[in-house]
């Protein structure tokens, strides 16, 4: 009976570590791509298909794409338009490509198993442009708030010029645009 029993436990195991080692697919953390592939891959509005959207209009000076991103309650701010401007200027070239790793889980309510707030982090490092710049762009998206449905989408963004500096530099030059005041 022992025998049989020990039999019946490593096939289970060996069915777990199988099974674990199947659908586990494994990729680097991070990759960098462009924002053709991007868009290709991610035909769904998602987090990483909004970035790619975003870093094709800061590529092509699209002010309109950018704006029509932030929610309605960043939009009504008489500051946005100068805001975009001062970006677009210091963005400076097209994207050739960046890290995909774009986003990660920020804040989350959850009422009666009803999502009532989430909001998702922006993270697109290593940023190269035809201009031999290098950015990191940071922001934060409003996915759902229930207290507030005007603020749902992008709040603000913050690129930083990384070029020619250590990466994390607290010194790079930067521009905000959004509403940054918590």
């Amino acid at each position: 009976m022992v025998g049989s029993r020990q039999k019946i436990l490593i096939l289970i195991i060996s069915f777990i570590t199988l099974l674990s080692i199947t659908s586990c697919e494994t990729y680097p953390a991070s990759y960098t791509t462009t924002i053709d592939k991007e868009l290709e891959y991610n035909m769904d509005d998602n987090l990483k298909r909004r970035c790619a959207k975003m870093l094709k209009a800061l590529s092509e000076n699209d002010k309109e794409t950018i704006k029509s991103m932030f929610s309605k309650k960043v939009k009504k701010r008489k500051e946005l338009d100068k805001e975009i401007d001062k970006a677009m200027e210091f963005f400076e070239g097209k994207v050739l490509e960046y890290d995909s790793y774009v986003s990660g889980g920020d804040e989350l309510s959850v009422d009666n198993g009803k999502i009532t707030f989430f909001t998702l982090s922006i993270q697109i490092e290593s940023v190269k442009t035809d201009k031999n710049k290098t950015y990191v762009i940071v922001g934060l998206y409003y996915v759902v708030n229930d207290k507030d449905p005007d603020s749902i989408g992008l709040r603000y963004i913050s690129i930083y010029d990384y070029s020619n500096r250590e990466p994390y530099d607290l010194n790079a030059p930067s521009v905000d645009v959004g509403d940054t005041n918590f």
